[in-house]
């Protein structure tokens, strides 16, 4: 993981051995023995062994409020003002939405996404 700018990114371990990997904040460059793959704040994907999943889309505004990395600590993380922000340029150019949540990686180019049913 690398940027020349400073950068704020989640990681998760999947269970075939993988990263899922969630860009927060600033422009960042992730790579692999023989792939490379960029990330700007809200794009998630996955880096597996034999390379990079396809990059998709997350609304940052409900990872805020969710994740326990982010809401879960005693003092607010110091980036959180920039990542409020950066939630709220990516609300302006937002057109669809789905209420949906990623879990685990299948492969390069399946992994689960559970849709949230409307009560």
């Amino acid at each position: 993981m690398s940027s020349d700018d400073p950068f704020v990114f989640m990681a998760g371990v999947t269970t075939n051995g993988g990263l899922k990997i969630i860009g927060l904040l600033g422009e960042i460059t992730c790579k692999t023995k023989g792939e490379t793959e960029s990330l700007v704040p809200g794009e998630l994907c996955f880096a597996l062994p034999r390379g990079f999943s396809r990059k998709m889309n997350i609304e940052l505004s409900t990872l805020i409020v969710t994740s326990k990395l982010i809401t879960g600590f005693p003092q607010i993380p110091s980036f959180m003002k920039k990542l409020n922000q950066q939630a709220m340029v990516q609300a302006l150019r937002t057109k669809q939405r789905f209420r949906t949540v990623v879990g685990d990686v299948k492969g390069t180019r399946d992994f689960e996404i559970k849709v949230i049913e409307e009560k």
